[in-house]
């Protein structure tokens, strides 16, 4: 008879070693992007020296990465010195379906790395690291960096498609007949919801160079008959659209302090017609071990910018404080809910 050993729970000691090493794995995956050596791979196995000479880099270094690299389980070594694609590099590949690519090259950029050296002043102050460090805003620093702005927005737009099919078979849009997308980016939220529901129009409201952009794949898109696209400022009431049925923001509230999110609410409100909604898709709080993704990410927005992941009891607050009723959340399959606001 023989015994089947259960596998042991790794020592205290041994898992705290590997949250203090998050940002070396960080790093690795960030440069394995830079490098693109997942798409240098997809068609089969290259050796540590094919590689180095394609991405220019020292041979002896790139094997160490490449060693580390496999031991996240980011590529094989199918033999010594030969590496070829694994179930997980091929999502660092761009362009395919629900590929990390464009998240991977955000996360380990300077202007995302940088403010968490600056973590402490955050924390003490309860102010951004990011503008004691770079002297302005995180949108003032896109606008000035147009490129990295462009793939901060390529990033969420690629992250974003992993939820926007849930979003929109989630919530019941059937009594709609506008839609407008606030902060929509380049729109891939509000085409998949136009496209579930063929009784809507929909609405795409951002910033203009946001706006610039987002016409170039909205134009030869099925639902463009049915979307119009605006440019403007959410704090600026008058240039919000109005008169619309429902007004919906994804991955946008959390960006924003207490006092700019209610003012966004409150334009929203003032904005739509009698009988409206508001609809705020975020991923919410919960207590305990929970959701720690957004936990760590609500840590990113208080260096990166001046929001928050919020709980469900603080979106409330929020809502009231704007003129609207939380009326109900509704959960889809996703990590992300949708916060309906109704004026009573």
């Amino acid at each position: 008879m023989t015994s089947t050993s259960q596998p042991q729970e790794m020592p205290p000691q041994v898992r705290i070693l590997d949250m203090l090493l998050g940002m070396m794995k960080t790093q690795a995956i960030h440069e394995a992007v830079r490098l693109n050596l997942a798409e240098l791979v997809k068609d089969g196995p290259r050796s540590v020296a094919e590689l180095a000479e394609e991405t220019q880099t020292h041979p002896v270094s790139l094997l160490r990465l490449m060693r580390t690299l496999e031991g996240l389980g980011l590529f094989a070594e199918v033999e010594e010195g030969k590496y070829g694609q694994s179930q997980l590099s091929h999502f660092l590949r761009p362009g395919v379906p629900g590929s990390m690519y464009d998240v991977a090259s955000i996360h380990g950029a300077l202007w995302q790395w940088r403010p968490w050296e600056n973590f402490s002043y955050s924390l003490q102050t309860g102010k951004t690291a990011f503008d004691q460090l770079f002297g302005m805003s995180l949108f003032e620093y896109f606008a000035s960096h147009p490129g990295e702005g462009a793939g901060f927005q390529q990033a969420m737009a690629g992250f974003s498609k992993q939820v926007d099919i849930p979003l929109a078979q989630g919530y019941d849009y059937s009594s709609f007949s506008t839609i407008v997308d606030i902060g929509g980016g380049f729109g891939g939220l509000l085409s998949t919801i136009l496209r579930t529901h063929p009784q809507l129009s929909g609405i795409l409201f951002d910033l203009p160079h946001v706006i610039d952009a987002a016409h170039e794949q909205t134009a030869a898109a099925d639902i463009a008959e049915r979307c119009r696209l605006v440019a403007g400022d959410v704090f600026q009431a008058r240039e919000i659209p109005q008169g619309a049925d429902a007004y919906i923001m994804k991955q946008m509230i959390k960006d924003w302090n207490d006092e700019a999110a209610v003012q966004i609410l409150t334009n929203c409100r003032r904005a739509m017609r009698p009988g409206g909604k508001i609809l705020v898709a975020e991923q919410l709080i919960l207590p305990g071990q929970h959701m720690l993704p957004a936990k760590l990410i609500d840590l990113q927005l208080m260096v990166v910018l001046s929001g928050q992941e919020r709980t469900e009891a603080e979106y409330r607050a929020l809502f009231e404080k704007a003129g609207l009723t939380l009326a109900r959340v509704v959960p889809t399959h996703s990590p992300y809910s949708i916060l309906e606001g109704i004026v009573q």
